[in-house]
């Protein structure tokens, strides 16, 4: 199960397996709209990458896309992913070697930190676990309010 840089042909794939993560969403919603904006940004900015797991037979098994920010809140270079999501099947070795991959394109892009996150509200415990033993502090919290 090969993970390496994604290339164009790889969305329709990425987008297929997509639908699975928008289901685990702690209160789905339909993210196609936003996908499809990825999709078109991945195409025509430099600034967006697309980190691919593929099965023997080729197919998707899972994905990440990621962005370098230089913003209001950080004066230098930070990688983020916007969009990381493993079929559970493959779950295991695939989202570490994911981030291993979206880690080495940071440092490639001069990137002086890196931010993951999930913000699906799923498996949280879980993941923060992980995330912390491969290195990553916590910094933050992310809340959600409806608007009525």
């Amino acid at each position: 199960m090969p993970v390496r840089s994604g290339l164009i042909d790889d969305l329709p794939g990425c987008k297929a397996i997509a639908y699975y993560c928008f289901m685990e969403l702690e209160t789905y919603r339909d993210l196609t709209p936003e996908f499809e904006l990825l999709t078109e940004r991945l195409l025509t900015d430099s600034s967006y990458a697309l980190f691919v797991s593929e099965k023997e037979d080729g197919s998707i098994n899972g994905f990440m896309i990621a962005q370098l920010q230089r913003g209001l809140y950080f004066r230098e270079t930070v990688a983020t992913n916007l969009v990381f999501y493993v079929l559970p099947e493959a779950r295991g070795m695939i989202p570490y070697l994911l981030i291993k991959e979206f880690e080495a394109w940071a440092k490639l892009n001069n990137a002086n930190e890196i931010h993951l996150s999930t913000s699906g509200g799923t498996n949280l415990e879980r993941n923060l676990k992980f995330f912390s033993g491969l290195g990553y502090k916590l910094s933050g919290i992310l809340t959600i309010k409806k608007v009525k």
